[in-house]
């Protein structure tokens, strides 16, 4: 249960830092890229999926959807998730992996490594 909970915890933060992060994103990038940092170019640069995910956000906290119905739509939300990932999978080809090297490939599994380390020491040291 500590577990889940703690899962819970990581991707709520994770989803409610993400609006912000994009934002800070989106005015980084065009200001430094643009010679008309305007609302037009700022538009352009911003990433639409933030407005349906404040929508879905809204909604999923204004008590229009029952209890049951969010479970449901929860449900199907980690299936496409999981769909998700199965696609990124798929596109992985064996072949340019070994054109690319060993090292660099390794280089990525340490990486992986370290940062699921630091995560179990973060969260034992949380707890």
């Amino acid at each position: 249960p500590e577990a889940g909970q703690w899962a819970t915890v990581t991707k709520l933060a994770r989803n409610s830092l993400l609006g912000g992060v994009a934002i800070a994103y989106s005015l980084a990038y065009t200001a430094r890229s643009a010679t008309d940092p305007g609302v037009r170019r700022l538009w352009s640069e911003f990433p639409k999926f933030l407005l349906g995910f404040l929508l879905v956000a809204a909604v999923a906290n204004s008590g229009v959807l029952s209890p049951a119905a969010l479970d449901s739509i929860g449900r199907v939300s980690d299936a496409l998730f999981t769909l998700a990932f199965v696609g990124l999978g798929l596109s992985i080809r064996l072949r340019e992996m070994r054109e690319v090297g060993g090292a660099a490939v390794g280089a990525v599994l340490l990486h992986l490594l370290v940062v699921s380390a630091l995560a179990l020491v973060a969260v034992q040291w949380l707890l």
